[in-house]
């Protein structure tokens, strides 16, 4: 996406989850740790479904409620 930038931790963080077969999961961690270090900072957030996964959404919804 034009504009943003990923720090390269987190890229690092997503490689290493796509080696071991994991990718899908650190991302929503990686979404949970975001929503807990932005929350109270930010007025909300925005949370897709990436291809119609319901589930991954619902659990980053979770942390969102949870950080209120």
């Amino acid at each position: 996406v034009p504009g943003v930038s990923v720090p390269e931790a987190v890229l690092e963080r997503m490689r290493a989850a796509d080696r071991s077969g994991r990718a899908a999961e650190e991302g929503v961690a990686i979404a949970c740790e975001t929503v807990d270090a932005l929350a109270g900072r930010v007025q909300g957030f925005q949370v897709a479904a990436p291809f119609n996964r319901v589930a991954p959404a619902l659990e980053v919804l979770e942390a969102v409620h949870r950080a209120r």
